[in-house]
């Protein structure tokens, strides 16, 4: 028993001199401390590990019918008092592009014609005759605003002649918004108030290439003078401003949209004012009216002020839709 435990003893120290034996050492000879691997280490001790994120690649819009300007640096951002020469004259207007632009998004552009014996300052001034509509601010990233000024001393403040002086001033601003901004050539669209309302119809339908859309506000009487367009159009009239004339003109807007209108559809204005699509017309030439109500003491001939109005008319344009 005794020779066993001796033994026993002996293998016991051999054993632990030969692992002491195959330490590494440093080199002054010591032994060097026991390596841990990194799967030892705890793991609040482990070093942190950012997470890889993915860049997402930028918007194509593969919808969009892109512009000369696509690809351009934007020019002119905020609101600039411009001008141009048409045809040996002068001509001024206001431009109101997007503070900030998304780099290769296209853009809409608006054309506003404002009404005889008003001017840009008084269609953005609010409140006002032919007050501005807010849908500056509504469209502030999405939309470049074009206000073209008339020409001092003429009678009417548009000329409805086609190759006429605002025909003309019409087509250059067009080619210089498209060359300096990013457009959707689909998103063209002109709004005009009373004098401007049937200039702006009256360019529609010499120029439903370039128009995509238009709205006509408080127009004066026309009836069946309105002129045919190809395109979604919106009438907007007060019920005491020329109403019958307007109903007059929106039979003649269905009409010439093969959707004709059917008598009971000739609405009076109603409480709370919105719009209304008329009902079968195509797409492509939607017809959309809105009959309202002036508060009372407030001036008829005017830029509609229900709640909702420049939703419903932005909605209209850009989607053919009003609800």
């Amino acid at each position: 028993m005794t020779q066993f435990r001796t033994a026993a003893i002996m293998l016991f120290t051999l054993l632990t001199y030969a692992a002491a034996s195959c330490r590494s050492t440093d080199k002054e000879g010591n032994p060097e401390p026991p390596r841990v691997t990194t799967s030892e280490l705890d793991a609040k001790d482990r070093p942190k590990q950012k997470p890889v994120t993915s860049v997402p690649p930028p918007p194509t819009y593969p919808d969009a019918v892109k512009s000369p300007g696509c690809g351009k640096p934007t020019v002119g951002r905020g609101v600039e008092d411009l001008k141009l020469t048409v045809a040996t004259q002068a001509r001024a207007y206001l431009r109101v592009a997007p503070a900030q632009v998304t780099p290769g998004k296209p853009l809409a552009l608006v054309f506003w014609w404002y009404g005889a014996a008003s001017s840009v300052e008084k269609t953005r001034a609010t409140p006002d005759f032919n007050h501005a509509p807010n849908l500056e601010a509504l469209t502030a990233n999405d939309a470049v605003w074009i206000h073209p000024r008339h020409i001092q001393g003429t009678n009417l403040t548009w000329e409805r002649r086609d190759n006429g002086r605002d025909v003309q001033f019409f087509d250059q601003l067009y080619q210089q918004a498209i060359q300096d901004f990013c457009v959707d050539l689909r998103k063209v669209y002109t709004i005009g108030v009373s004098n401007g309302g049937t200039f702006a119809n009256y360019l529609t339908s010499i120029r439903g290439d370039k128009i995509k859309g238009a709205v006509a506000v408080a127009i004066p009487a026309v009836g069946a003078a309105w002129r045919k367009v190809n395109v979604p159009s919106m009438l907007i009239q007060d019920d005491r401003d020329n109403f019958r004339s307007a109903q007059q003109t929106l039979a003649k807007m269905t009409q010439d949209s093969g959707c004709p209108l059917a008598t009971n559809q000739q609405l009076t204005a109603q409480e709370p004012a919105t719009c209304y699509l008329v009902p079968n017309c195509p797409k492509t030439t939607a017809v959309a009216f809105c009959p309202w109500k002036v508060k009372t003491g407030a001036n008829p001939h005017d830029w509609p002020r229900f709640t909702g109005a420049d939703q419903q008319i932005w909605r209209f344009l850009t989607t053919g839709s009003v609800n």
